[in-house]
């Protein structure tokens, strides 16, 4: 395989302190996917390309074209911080404001191919699918009347060029969303820190309770999160320096690879019951392994243990049931009912 240089004649990393855009909204593409829509994607994927630099790649394959905005807007968008920000990032993230509105903060979500780390794929055909994703979801969630209840609030998509030094085209597109600036930790920060014991196994377990339901009502309103792990959890206003009851309010963020069950092009649809799939269905028949380090014992290691918990902690709610998955739970706690039996535990 040939190799790729992402460093060679590649513009210097923009998204520094300071940076100023001028972004202009933007039409994103229908989501797509390989096996999950009917439609191609707005062009074919080149499964092999074959390109000495990123740059050279995204000079000739820029994001896709799409219709102009109805109401074209044009700000300054000013940044602040670099949140997970560096070359070789799928996409980068910074906090920043819109220039007349300092106070207001904000996260652009930027998916620019030319900074990914190549690995030999069609990069700009990725940036994409993860902008068109990400874009369909937000907006899928504000026509539920859901923006902002369980995901930050999305404040549209957006384009800006920047300089393509020595090249024929002098500038480039890059693509973007804006979304509300959560103050906080990610759960997987919080792991990463060995803080989860400061946080009672009450609370942990309650968060896991609630984000089970935050999925099943995205999922309900068309748009399905397939990236639940630890790090796609934040803890809206959480401090672990200060001392007391804390309050857990867990947000989804990264909805890249969601997929859009709402749309005509989505092969699977969307429920036509009134009511939410069970919680348990996402949960499991035990604890998921990216989680153990969050869930406390015995739930954590005790399969067992998890399915009574996930079974008390809904009981008495209604939900949408699936006949496979009821049973398979069933089955288990058929087995684990004989368990108990035959050990004298109660």
């Amino acid at each position: 395989m040939e190799k790729r240089e992402t460093s060679s004649n590649v513009p210097d990393f923009p998204y520094h302190p300071e940076r100023r855009l001028t972004i202009r909204t933007h039409v994103p593409p229908e989501p797509f996917g390989p096996g999950h829509y009917k439609e191609d994607a707005p062009r074919p994927m080149v499964p092999a390309p074959k390109y000495k630099t990123n740059l050279e790649w995204c000079l000739q394959n820029p994001p896709v074209e799409t219709p102009p905005p109805e109401d074209l807007i044009v700000y300054t968008l000013c940044i602040v911080g670099e949140v997970a920000c560096k070359p070789g990032r799928k996409v980068q993230l910074v906090s920043c404001y819109i220039e007349g509105a300092k106070d207001n903060l904000y996260i652009a979500k930027i998916y620019d191919a030319l900074y990914c780390e190549s690995g030999g794929e069609d990069i700009t055909w990725w940036s994409d699918l993860r902008y068109a994703r990400e874009a369909s979801a937000y907006q899928d969630l504000g026509d539920a009347d859901l923006d902002g209840k369980y995901t930050p609030k999305y404040f549209g998509s957006w384009t800006f060029d920047l300089p393509a030094p020595q090249q024929r085209n002098p500038t480039r597109p890059v693509r973007m969303i804006i979304i509300e600036y959560i103050p906080g930790p990610s759960i997987c920060e919080i792991l990463d820190g060995d803080l989860a014991s400061r946080i009672p196994r009450e609370g942990r377990l309650g968060v896991m309770a609630e984000i089970a339901e935050m999925w099943v009502q995205l999922k309900k309103a068309g748009v399905q999160h397939d990236d639940m792990a630890p790090r796609n959890v934040m803890l809206r206003g959480l401090d672990l320096e200060q001392k007391g009851t804390y309050k857990l309010k867990p947000v989804l963020i990264d909805l890249e690879m969601s997929l859009a069950l709402g749309r005509d092009s989505c092969r699977y649809g969307l429920s036509q019951d009134p009511l939410a799939s069970h919680p348990k269905y996402w949960l499991g028949l035990r604890c998921p392994e990216e989680w153990h380090a969050w869930v406390p014992e015995p739930e954590s290691s005790k399969d067992a243990s998890w399915r009574a918990w996930v079974l008390r902690i809904f009981e008495g709610r209604e939900f949408a049931t699936d006949e496979i998955w009821e049973e398979m739970w069933e089955e288990r706690i058929r087995e684990d009912a004989a368990s108990n039996t035959t050990t004298g535990r109660i």
